[in-house]
């Protein structure tokens, strides 16, 4: 039962209803194939995902010197309310669907698409109720028109197929990887497109919702097994609700916390300066979007299988932290190391102030891919409440720190104080992980120390070759290299266990 699960949470998978698709493995979900499919998913998700940022990275490289600055902070503006309307809203339907046992139900499914059509109706409705008054809050007259045309791409998400979460169900991630590329490509063919005919923010909002029209039709064309159709069950609603109101409180206090920053500083720091910001959040958001994703995609969903097996959950979860922390820490030790010569090198003069900015938050970064297995292992557990205490602390270490690092450091301080509060958020996942028996903050001091050493070591490296004259694209390339190798002898450790399984899944054929 949500709320009181356990490491002993009463097995599920007898009575299941199967689904014979393409993708969607009618295979019994604790059969030995698991470990192999979340292997092979994490691959994908990695794989995905570095595409996914190359082709952003170019987007954005393009964007930047065809718009100006002010662009990106009107719609950094813009994204930040439509995401908080989508959180505020947020019934956990996906989630439920992964993690139910129901979640291959036709009546099941039916339902939560019925509910996902309404929430995305009424969020339509309501960004289009809020513009005028944060368009005059802003003081920006530009958000009465954008705020309605971006939220059409929640109203478009709310017809999305739930082959979409099934397919995450029963890690073919293959499938949900190629879709998003194929969304994401079609937003930036738009937007540059746009943006060479007419250099507005417009552009940026039309491939927002070229992309969400996209994946809808690939959704039902493509990887659907079968047609969604209106109904409401009383009892899958019910279980909808009850799994989802936990979701529900985690996501609206994750808003407040992810977003706080830009909804705080786009009042108290000019809109260019806010734009500026954003390219480095952006940035920053590298190494816990990976890794997150690999969270959501595919260690969620293992873990939620594992449970219905008779063997052990600890040790699944050992195995699914050393990943984490070896690709998390390498990219935040590449970026805390090389923040301001790879802004140098990838964007003109006026984004130079991203570089600091930069360093800072990655430290904030890696702090949330700490929380990444302890959050998948206690959501699966059915116990998202630890989420929602988790972003609750949170919110009170911004609402105490980001004021209190303004008023000593003005906007460099604001920044480190919203960083450094998502230690609170990491405190909590980790007492949550260990109430159910599960290892947590040990391993993390000694990761974070390593990480630490491996980023001060490429610091050293580029001030270096600064001192003698080097440019900023071998400043780069010196921190990065240096800090990457010093790591190097810590992923070894971390995966040495791993590397057979590894090859062993890439070999064995898909079950």
């Amino acid at each position: 039962m949500a709320g009181q699960g356990n490491t002993s949470s009463e097995p599920k998978a007898a009575g299941r209803p199967r689904s014979a698709a393409d993708g969607l493995s009618s295979a019994d979900p604790v059969a030995p194939s698991l470990g192999s499919r979340a292997l092979r998913g994490s691959l994908w998700t990695t794989a995905g995902y570095g595409a996914s940022q190359l082709i952003r990275l170019g987007g954005n490289l393009i964007l930047a010197r065809l718009l100006f600055p002010e662009a990106f902070g009107l719609m950094a503006l813009v994204n930040a309310f439509l995401i908080g309307l989508a959180m505020f809203s947020d019934l956990g339907l996906a989630p439920s669907i992964v993690q139910s046992p129901r979640g291959d139900d036709p009546r099941f499914l039916d339902t939560a698409w019925t509910l996902q059509i309404g929430r995305g109706l009424g969020l339509w409705v309501l960004s289009c109720l809020l513009a005028w008054p944060v368009a005059a809050f802003y003081d920006q007259p530009a958000i009465l028109g954008l705020l309605p045309v971006v939220g059409l791409s929640v109203l478009i998400a709310g017809f999305n197929s739930t082959s979409l979460p099934r397919l995450q169900r029963h890690l073919a991630v293959a499938k949900l990887t190629l879709l998003n590329l194929a969304g994401q490509v079609s937003a930036v063919a738009v937007m540059l497109g746009w943006a060479l005919i007419h250099p507005t923010v417009w552009a940026l909002v039309a491939g927002g919702v070229v992309s969400s029209l996209v994946k809808l039709v690939l959704s039902h064309g493509v990887v659907a097994d079968r047609r969604d159709r209106f109904a409401l069950d009383r009892e899958a609603a019910r279980d909808l609700f009850h799994f989802g109101k936990w979701i529900f409180a985690s996501t609206l206090l994750a808003f407040l916390v992810g977003n706080s920053d830009r909804l705080i500083f786009g009042k108290v720091v000019p809109l260019a300066t806010l734009g500026v910001y954003s390219i480095a959040a952006m940035l920053a958001m590298l190494p816990t979007e990976v890794v997150r994703r690999v969270g959501w995609a595919v260690v969620f969903p293992a873990f939620s299988r594992k449970l219905e097996s008779t063997t052990g959950f600890e040790p699944a979860y050992r195995r699914a932290r050393r990943p984490v922390l070896a690709l998390g820490g390498l990219i935040v030790a590449c970026l805390v190391a090389s923040g301001p010569p790879l802004i140098e090198t990838l964007y003109d003069p006026r984004y130079a102030d991203a570089g600091w900015i930069l360093q800072l938050l990655a430290i904030g970064a890696w702090f949330q891919i700490l929380e990444v297995p302890s959050g998948s292992a206690l959501l699966a557990l059915g116990l998202p409440r630890w989420l929602a205490a988790a972003n609750a602390l949170k919110l009170a270490g911004i609402l105490a720190l980001v004021p209190f690092g303004f008023w000593l450091y003005g906007f460099p301080g604001a920044i480190g104080g919203f960083a450094a509060a998502e230690t609170f958020r990491y405190a909590a996942c980790a007492v949550g992980a260990r109430r159910q028996g599960l290892p947590a903050a040990g391993g993390d001091l000694l990761a974070s120390a390593l990480v630490a050493v491996a980023a001060a070591s490429g610091l050293y490296a580029g001030f270096a070759i600064g001192q003698a004259g080097g440019a900023s694209v071998e400043r780069l390339a010196g921190s990065v290299l240096i800090a990457s190798l010093v790591w190097l002898p810590v992923s070894y450790a971390l995966l040495r266990r791993e590397a057979a399984g590894l090859v062993a899944a890439l070999r064995s054929p898909s079950r």
